[in-house]
């Protein structure tokens, strides 16, 4: 994932939402 500082404010929103939605994904799977 290149989330590099300097990027398009929209692109670096969709990045870190992204980034968000798979850490969530990775706690689901460790509380299993």
């Amino acid at each position: 994932m290149s989330c590099v500082k300097g990027a398009i404010p929209r692109d670096w929103d969709i990045c870190y939402a992204f980034y968000k939605e798979q850490q969530m994904q990775d706690e689901k799977s460790e509380a299993l």
